[in-house]
């Protein structure tokens, strides 16, 4: 029996050999545009809460908080890739690679915090209508909108790559949608006169950013639980394995994150009674299968002879390994 561990590289590989042992971190640096989109958001935010605030619009502040939660992903998403870049220690053998999603738990219990308080105040707004500007609601909305668009645009190239950015796009895509909704409001107050329209709205800003939170720590909680990634089948890995020559089945199979875009395997792989090489090639073949077909690059695979499984009886004593032999 032996055990052979291949490190993580975080993209679907192609059928050519992948022995490197080293991690890859997406995003080392602090690319401009994550940069320029987390001061669009500071925008937004002082624009939102002072207009807000101006107009008498609980819509304009429940949004601004939201955006204020975007600010913040955005920053959490930066500490945490600085924080993946700490090399593994004896106290951390995986190093910081699920600073991201200590970073969407952060970001998701502020947003929760926050559209609790304005769900307060939006029932009290709602029972007790309070005096509107709507014209102030709607060029502020209106920037909004066009603010968050432009940052959904400056970020969706990395997205599927990373979680935490991920997570600032759909809060961005929310956003956007929130703003369009002020922007509609203000006018129904502007044209009918409907003061009870931005209470309501805030509500409904307010659970659509509370449902989101709510989802991001489920994706945490599940990765930090070890739960297969969702991206992933059980079975059909399992199927991909089987069909490696020489593979004779499958055991003990696990699938896990290591951080939030980064597949892990263990598995016990059933093979003939053969030369260590040739059971090495068969280990090596089903690194290329599973890194080639699911893009999972930290393996650990055990070899074990079929037909010999564990014996309840004492193992024989083993001669020291000799590396010069």
């Amino acid at each position: 029996m032996f055990t052979v561990e291949q490190r993580c590289k975080l993209f679907p590989m192609s059928g050519a050999g992948n022995d490197g042992h080293h991690h890859h971190v997406i995003g080392d640096q602090s690319p401009w545009y994550v940069v320029a989109t987390m001061g669009l958001n500071l925008s937004i935010f002082l624009a939102e809460l002072i207009g807000g605030v101006l107009a008498g619009s609980l819509a304009l502040i429940a949004d601004s908080f939201h955006n204020l939660a975007d600010l913040t992903s955005l920053a959490l998403v930066l500490i945490a890739r600085r924080l993946q870049r700490i090399p593994a220690s004896d106290a951390h053998t995986f190093g910081f690679r699920r600073a991201d999603v200590l970073a969407g738990f952060i970001n998701a219990g502020i947003l929760l915090v926050a559209m609790g308080g304005v769900l307060t105040e939006a029932f009290d707004h709602l029972l007790h209508p309070q005096p509107v500007n709507g014209q102030l609601m709607l060029i502020i909305g209106g920037f909004g909108l066009v603010a968050n668009t432009l940052g959904v645009w400056l970020l969706h190239r990395d997205a599927s790559q990373d979680l935490g950015l991920k997570s600032a796009v759909l809060h961005l895509a929310s956003d956007a949608a929130s703003s369009a909704a002020v922007v509609l409001g203000g006018w129904m107050v502007m044209a009918l006169g409907w003061l009870r329209v931005d209470p309501a709205l805030s509500v409904l800003i307010a659970l659509v950013a509370m449902a989101g939170a709510v989802h991001l720590i489920r994706e945490g909680v599940h990765i930090v639980m070890e739960g297969t990634p969702r991206s992933l089948n059980a079975a059909e890995v399992r199927g991909v394995i089987e069909g490696v020559e020489g593979v004779a089945g499958v055991e003990h199979l696990h699938l896990w994150c290591i951080a939030s875009t980064e597949p892990s395997l263990s598995a016990t792989l059933r093979v003939a009674n053969q030369p260590l090489a040739e059971a090495s090639a068969i280990v090596r073949q089903v690194e290329r299968e599973v890194a080639g077909r699911f893009g999972i690059g930290h393996t650990v695979l055990q070899i074990e002879v079929a037909g010999e499984g564990p014996s309840s009886s004492p193992a024989p004593a083993r001669e020291p390994y000799d590396a010069s032999s």
